[in-house]
């Protein structure tokens, strides 16, 4: 297996703009530190979007009742995707994160292809 993708929501903030917000800059820094997102040698990608209304869940192509299952359709909500190699990055950075930001997995893809 040569990369993981998991999607998320963020069961934290919801319905609570200022928090969802303060959640994001959080949720982006820690992962572009911890897992070198940005840099040559990453080991792992991620995109976190706020979704403030069941038009913009639906205009990002996000299974709207997926979604309003985790927040009761209350908006606005992060959404995520964290992509990564798990030869790099072990189960228990994964679960640390997830416990951490109150991550809350909607699908699980894994790949053959090598992470990049």
């Amino acid at each position: 297996m040569a990369t993981i993708t998991k999607e998320y929501v963020v069961a934290s903030g919801i319905g609570d703009l200022e928090q969802c917000r303060a959640l994001l800059f959080k949720i982006t820094d820690t992962i572009r530190e911890q897992f070198r997102s940005q840099r040559e040698d990453r080991r792992a990608s991620f995109a976190v979007r706020m979704l403030c209304d069941s038009v913009e869940t639906t205009d990002e192509g996000i299974d709207l009742d997926e979604i309003t299952t985790f927040s009761k359709g209350f908006f606005p909500l992060l959404w995520m995707t964290f992509t990564y190699d798990p030869a790099r990055v072990t189960e228990l950075e994964v679960a640390t994160l997830e416990v951490v930001f109150f991550l809350r997995v909607l699908k699980t893809f894994e790949s053959e292809r090598p992470f990049r």
